[in-house]
C-alpha cells in the first residue's frame, strides 16, 4: 500500500494522472501477462510473479495495460509496459511472500519488504523492442506512460484489467 501511494505521488510528479480502476468481483484477482514468443495477452493471477509460464508452456511477462478515458473500448487499450524480474530476483520476492504467510505475527512488515523489495527490482520493457532495463525509481515506466497519456487527447488514463 504504502509503494502504491508513493507510486501514486511520482505519477503526479510526472505531470500523468492515473486512475486505477476499482471495481469489485473475482476478476479483481486478475491482470494482463504478455507472451513473449507470440505476443498475445492472457489472464494470470494478479500474485503472479513474472516471468512465469504461459498457457503455451513458453515464458510470459506482466503486461500494463491502459485505456484511455476508460476501459471497456478494448481499441483504446494499449499494454504500454511489460514488467518481469531476473529468476534470482523472482525467488527472493516468492521466498519473502512465503515468509509472511509463514509467520502471520510478521506478515504486514514481511509483505512490505516484498513489495518494496519487487519495485526496486523491476525491470521493464517496451513490447515495440523488448529490451529489458532495470526501472528501480520508476522512471521508464513513468515515461512510457506519459507517452500513451499524450496520445489520449486529455481523457484519463485507465489502468484496464481484464474483464473490466
Amino acid at each position: 500500500m504504502v509503494m502504491l501511494a508513493l507510486a501514486g505521488l511520482c505519477m503526479l510528479a510526472a505531470g500523468v494522472i492515473v486512475l486505477v480502476g476499482r471495481s469489485s468481483g473475482p476478476d479483481m484477482d486478475q491482470r494482463w501477462y504478455y507472451d513473449l514468443e507470440t505476443g498475445s495477452l492472457f489472464q494470470a493471477s494478479v500474485d503472479a510473479i513474472p516471468p512465469v509460464t504461459v498457457p503455451s508452456g513458453k515464458m510470459g511477462v506482466r503486461a500494463y495495460r491502459f485505456g484511455c478515458g476508460g476501459c471497456k473500448d478494448p481499441s483504446r487499450q494499449t499494454t504500454v509496459y511489460l514488467a518481469s524480474y531476473s529468476p534470482q530476483d523472482k525467488q527472493k520476492i516468492e521466498s519473502l511472500r512465503q515468509s509472511a504467510m509463514d509467520s502471520p505475527e510478521k506478515a504486514s512488515v514481511l509483505m512490505v519488504q516484498a513489495d518494496t523489495y519487487a519495485a526496486q527490482h523491476k525491470l521493464i520493457a517496451a513490447p515495440s523492442d523488448l529490451k529489458w532495463l532495470a526501472d528501480p525509481e520508476a522512471r521508464l515506466s513513468q515515461e512510457l506512460l506519459k507517452q500513451f497519456a499524450e496520445s489520449c487527447s486529455g481523457a484519463d488514463v485507465i489502468e484496464c484489467h481484464p474483464r473490466r
